[in-house]
């Protein structure tokens, strides 16, 4: 329901579409985040996946009712835990190139999903953060395995630890990101990489 998937030639672009919320990943988005992925690698139609966010956000990330329910409820906390891991790891282990075209504020979960992109394109005025700190939980979905990899250990340590934004220049700087590009070009760029 809230994700918008489009195929054009060999090219298929996920949509985050729950604008109203800035694409919070809402159970039914998560599920169906961890599911097509396995469905696209199937597919041999498809050759290359391109991920955005409908609206001015590309995502907000985990949503709070969920956050305060896994504190309440021991159980769903449980399978919201392997529920993440899953999609990751069904997203790192995705055998086709992925571009993330972020198009506005890319946050915690949201920020991850993107930066798990082999390409990533970043519009000028978007920006991403890990703000789990800031609701005081620990860096969460895979940021802290890979968050180093890009930028550097100490980096990596002053931006989980504050989750401070990072803007889109100094995405491409730190190697957050591999291109920033006009907002009105950004899908234009990330389907002629595609």
């Amino acid at each position: 329901e809230h994700l918008l998937v489009e195929q054009d030639g060999g090219v298929v672009t996920i949509t985050l579409n729950n604008p109203d919320m800035r694409n919070a990943f809402l159970d039914d988005m998560h599920e169906g985040m961890r599911e097509i992925w396995w469905d696209l690698a199937d597919d041999d139609s498809v050759r290359a996946v391109i991920v955005t966010g409908a609206g001015k956000a590309f995502s907000a990330g985990g949503d709070i009712p969920s956050f305060i329910k896994s504190y309440e409820d021991p159980d769903y906390r449980r399978k919201s835990l392997r529920g993440a891991r899953r999609l990751m790891e069904a997203q790192a282990e995705f055998p086709k190139p992925v571009i993330a075209a972020i198009n506005g504020a890319a946050v915690g979960l949201g920020c991850n999903v993107a930066l798990m992109s082999d390409i990533v394109y970043i519009a000028e005025s978007a920006f991403i953060a890990d703000t789990h700190v800031s609701i005081g939980l620990v860096c969460g979905d895979g940021g802290a395995v890979f968050w180093p990899l890009l930028m550097g250990l100490l980096r990596c340590k002053e931006y989980l630890l504050t989750g401070d934004r990072i803007p889109a220049a100094k995405a491409v700087e730190l190697g957050m990101a591999n291109y920033v590009v006009a907002d009105a070009d950004l899908l234009t760029e990330a389907r002629k990489m595609a």
